[in-house]
């Protein structure tokens, strides 16, 4: 946009003025406005500006409140300009450098913007708006960033910009572009929508490149690393991270001192629950791996709670909470022989022919209550020995066997209940 605003300026002659030149009735501590800008409205609009007060006019340069609002102006003139050079360039740029008319139609529909033309289909002097079906661009614009050539910043900017013409109230307009998206049905056209609507909420946004990124924000924002390995740090408040399959490994930091005030959100676009496992690092860390061996790792996830991630969404529509999310790493776990518990409370599931394997679970005593579920069998069908470790080893009939260690040694590394399926 600054290129643009830059053209603007030389066009309407004005980019020679010194900034400061009407900022005579700002105090210090108080922020003023660009002179360009400001005499670039006053030639828009074909009349002078005129700071008034009452019924009385003091000056023709701005107080601190009206430059604020005419800073506003300027900028919303700037992006309704920009968007109707962008929805005009396919064919501007075809015309320019076409000489014939098959020439002109190969350049038109190989052009980026081709589809946003038809919202200015009906554009004159008396009928300056976008206007029509936003759908077709708005696939397109999915299918460029698909296809890499457009960035999601870029496509979500361009979105917001548009929100002028085609819908002034935001939330109308974000749900709007999110039923585009349900339409579309790509993950893809969920995170363009999800963008434009944290854009609308004044949350901060971070897009990856196609790259190795590393993204951070410092208020509540979303965080949208994209394809390479990337290294994602969010804020004290309540955050949310888009990842879809083959945006290779990343690593998610949090920290929030509030937690449950300020739940942070993993939103796995184009995943089900059965799509992927969960694990527990040696250094407690949340490892999310996929069928492609790619991975999501959450940094200390287990170790604190104002280091997890609150919240797991998957593309049909699962929502995992912090109990959940503990519930389904020591089920996966179970396939690799040893499952790790944590401090908190966890609920231990052994079905028909979930093989051998040990349980480790330390948890200061009295505080949580982990439970071991056996679904299938009835408390005459297991026998329960201490090993000569002090462990608890709980043998089945069919002769596997799961082994809680140190569960006799200390009351921190017991499992409170065993339940049978009889109940």
């Amino acid at each position: 946009m600054t290129a643009f605003e830059d053209y603007l300026l030389a066009w309407a002659d004005v980019d020679h003025i010194d900034p400061d030149s009407r900022n005579t009735n700002i105090n210090p501590g108080e922020i003023g406005m660009d002179a360009r800008h400001l005499t670039f409205l006053e030639k828009a609009y074909g009349t002078g500006f005129l700071q008034t007060w009452g019924f009385n006019i003091f000056a023709s340069d701005p107080y601190h409140l009206a430059a604020a609002a005419l800073t506003e102006q300027f900028d919303d003139l700037v992006e309704r300009l920009a968007i109707r050079f962008v929805a005009q360039s396919a064919a501007s740029d075809a015309l320019l450098t076409s000489t014939t008319q098959a020439e002109f139609n190969t350049l038109f529909d190989a052009h980026l913007f081709s589809e946003m033309s038809n919202l200015v289909a009906g554009y004159s002097p008396s009928s300056r708006s976008l206007e029509g079906d936003l759908g077709p661009f708005f696939d397109s614009l999915v299918a460029s960033i698909q296809s890499g050539s457009l960035a999601r910043e870029d496509a979500t900017h361009l979105l917001y910009m548009m929100r002028h013409d085609l819908e002034p109230n935001t939330t109308i307009y974000a749900d709007k572009l999110r039923g585009l998206a349900d339409a579309n049905g790509t993950a893809e056209a969920y995170i363009l929508s999800e963008g434009i609507r944290a854009t609308f909420e004044g949350l901060e946004t971070a897009f990856g490149t196609a790259g190795d990124d590393v993204l951070s924000v410092s208020d509540q924002g979303v965080l949208i690393g994209g394809e390479g390995n990337d290294t994602l740090s969010g804020s004290a408040l309540a955050d949310t991270y888009f990842y879809t399959s083959s945006d290779g490994s990343d690593v998610i930091t949090d920290y929030s001192i509030i937690s449950n005030l300020n739940p942070d959100r993993l939103v796995l676009t184009d995943a089900n629950i059965a799509d992927v496992l969960f694990d527990q690092s040696l250094g407690q860390d949340l490892v999310i791996s996929f069928a492609n061996n790619e991975t999501v790792t959450v940094i200390d996830h287990f170790k604190w709670s104002y280091n997890a991630i609150e919240l797991i969404e998957f593309a049909d529509g699962t929502v995992l909470d912090a109990q959940d999310i503990r519930d389904k790493s020591v089920a996966d776990q179970k396939a690799s022989g040893f499952v790790t518990g944590t401090a908190s409370a966890e609920n231990y599931v052994h079905g028909p022919d979930d093989g051998s394997y040990t349980i480790f679970d330390y948890a200061i005593s009295g505080t949580v209550i982990d439970r071991l579920a056996l679904t299938d069998v009835t408390m005459s069908e297991v026998s329960f020995v201490q090993n000569w470790g002090q462990d608890l080893v709980v043998t089945l009939g069919n002769g596997e066997t799961i082994t809680v260690t140190d569960h006799f040694r200390s009351n921190d590394y017991d499992l409170e209940q065993i339940s049978f399926a009889d109940g």
